[in-house]
């Protein structure tokens, strides 16, 4: 919800977006800038100033085309997706009918049987009120000519956490094990759950959230972020978006300011991979951001921020001896 985090005048984004604008070479596309890059530092692809996507809290790859990104706003901003490309233009608007938008935090894209899906999370609450939450699951739209405005949800999940509210922005899937990850926002360390994504069978219970790890070695603010920022700087280190890999099992997570990579090693349960110190992504100063996503081909990670001209960055993930494939 915007109420989450506190929003101070910010004459910064500005300043970032013109920053960025001078950082990316005249002429460059988005590709060809990253495969220059040997720093493995984010570099800007577009900025995103379309007021249809005024609050992004979410970002998933497409799983039908490449340079495409489905994009959702956040609470009370209506029930659609959008099509977001590389260049910063909204290709479409889809609407989810039958779907409300309580508090949609995040998007993941996954594929089942051969099929491209989207999971979308209903599962802001910032009051720590809801006692139910929602995983919306939809069959990627198909766009182009003739393309498709207005899709119903394939089926819902509905959930809750086993021992009380809490707060969550961060919402991947593991396709793998057809599960949702969520990650509670403001606790330290933050927890890590689990919630089978199976279709639901008539009279099923409620699910209950599973933890299945902590993120102890999350960095969080320090003494001098707090004395610098003192009403701001405790929000350094609270997850806001998260995508894995479904090829390599990688995970990133993004906070307001700062984005990590979490390697995976043959056999790794969520713990042990959550354990490891994470490394940290090159970004630049970020404007509340929000969403994180892999490309299709797991090859570069994509950024942005809730705010509008939000700066749409791009980096290339780095190798890793770690990383299998799945």
């Amino acid at each position: 919800m915007r109420s989450r985090c506190p929003r101070r005048p910010d004459p910064r984004v500005a300043l970032l977006a013109l920053a960025l604008a001078l950082a990316l070479p005249a002429g460059a596309d988005a590709p060809a800038a990253a495969a220059q890059a040997d720093d493995g530092a984010a570099r800007l692809s577009a900025l995103v100033i379309d007021p249809a996507v005024s609050e992004i809290s979410g970002m998933a790859a497409s799983r039908r085309r490449d340079g495409l990104f489905w994009v959702h706003n956040d609470s009370d901003n209506g029930n659609a997706i959008h099509a977001l490309d590389t260049a910063g233009h909204v290709r479409a608007t889809v609407t989810i009918d039958g779907a409300r938008n309580y508090d949609w935090e995040d998007i993941a894209s996954f594929e089942r049987n051969g099929k491209p899906y989207l999971l979308v999370a209903d599962v802001g609450d910032n009051g720590g009120l809801r006692k139910s939450l929602n995983l919306i699951v939809v069959r990627e739209p198909v766009l182009g000519a003739g393309g498709e405005r207005h899709v119903r949800a394939d089926w819902t999940v509905a959930f809750r956490w086993p021992d009380g509210a809490r707060d969550c922005e961060a919402v991947a899937v593991d396709a793998e094990r057809m599960e949702a990850l969520l990650v509670a926002k403001k606790r330290v360390p933050a927890q890590v759950f689990r919630v089978s994504l199976a279709k639901p069978r008539a009279g099923e219970p409620m699910r209950v959230a599973e933890q299945v790890a902590s993120i102890a070695a999350m960095p969080q603010p320090t003494a001098e972020d707090l004395a610098r920022d003192p009403r701001f700087g405790k929000y350094r280190g609270q997850i806001t978006g998260m995508d894995v890999d479904a090829r390599s099992g990688r995970v990133a997570l993004l906070t307001y300011t700062d984005g990590y990579l979490f390697d995976r090693r043959p056999g790794d349960t969520w713990q042990a991979l959550f354990a490891r110190p994470p490394r940290p992504l090159h970004l630049p100063p970020l404007p509340q951001g929000e969403a994180i996503a892999f490309d299709r081909r797991g090859t570069e990670l994509w950024i942005t921020s809730e705010r509008l001209p939000a700066p749409l960055l791009h980096l290339p993930v780095p190798a890793s001896d770690t990383a299998q494939s799945r």
